[in-house]
């Protein structure tokens, strides 16, 4: 089993771990990914770590290929993602520094186009098929040209989040189990009356790349747990100006010792996928 690490802003690379290979997928179906897929290992364990703005940071939240970044992931036999994001706290009694593991999403981005793998008829060409499991759902569902409608209910791997709360939690970082995250247009930080919006809705964090992340994930049958590190309080707020600094000066505190804990979670993961994830696909198509 492979498990996937996405790194957002302040995560640009692997550190404490062997460096194996380094993949360049130059072409797929919906373009090239972010940067190259770093594989590394640890104690018999393999991680394809994914630096999702890419290695210099180059690519803003609204223009991230999405759907060729995770496709990446499935050509590299990856069944599971750990993906590590820099948020902002809606929730006033979350603190900067905590780490939640959300359990809920809201879908509030409006231009990204690139919310789904299967278009139907417009899905494009290609060659589909999993070098690990051959000829399996995805591969039909897209040679087909199936319309999709995958079960996104609750959009985070049960098993993921259960292992990264007990994880990071007796790793000594202050850790909250749940939480909504809303996922915003971007590149553009959020106004006051927006924050206020999110807040009525139910949503505690703020950011900008969970979806379509998450979505396409399960469209590839593939089981996603999101790691945030609150970075700042939102809009309206926070009593002082909102900067990129502070969110990488954060985000880098935290960093190593989250992927540090990764290669811990992993060794308490089921070798079972969870239905929910693993079997998305089934029953689902049109």
């Amino acid at each position: 089993m492979r498990i996937g690490i996405i790194g957002g802003s302040g995560f640009y690379n692997i550190e404490g771990y062997d460096i194996l290979d380094r993949r360049h997928i130059r072409v797929t179906p919906w373009g090239e990914p972010s940067a190259d897929y770093i594989i590394a290992g640890r104690d018999g364990f393999e991680f394809v770590f994914l630096a999702r703005h890419g290695s210099k940071h180059d690519i803003p939240p609204h223009r991230i290929p999405y759907r060729a970044n995770m496709w990446g992931f499935r050509l590299l036999e990856v069944d599971r993602i750990f993906a590590v994001s820099a948020v902002g706290a809606i929730n006033p009694d979350f603190e900067v520094g905590d780490v939640v593991v959300p359990d809920q999403l809201l879908d509030m981005t409006r231009t990204r186009g690139q919310i789904t793998f299967y278009e139907g008829k417009f899905t494009p060409d290609g060659e589909f098929e999993h070098p690990g499991k051959g000829k399996d759902r995805v591969y039909y569902a897209l040679r087909e040209k199936k319309v999709v409608h995958v079960d996104v209910t609750y959009p985070f791997d049960p098993q993921g989040r259960k292992v990264a709360y007990e994880v990071l939690s007796e790793g000594g970082l202050k850790v909250i189990p749940k939480g909504t995250y809303a996922a915003m247009e971007g590149p553009r930080l959020e106004t006051a009356a927006e924050i206020e919006a999110l807040r009525r809705l139910g949503a505690d964090l703020v950011g900008m790349t969970a979806v379509p992340e998450a979505f396409l994930a399960r469209e590839l049958e593939m089981c996603y747990t999101l790691i945030t590190v609150v970075t700042n309080m939102a809009a309206g707020i926070s009593t002082t100006k909102l900067t990129t600094e502070e969110v990488l000066r954060v985000s880098s505190s935290r960093k190593q010792r989250i992927i540090d804990l990764i290669y811990e979670m992993v060794k308490r993961l089921p070798e079972d996928l969870p239905p929910e994830c693993s079997e998305a696909l089934k029953g689902v198509m049109m």
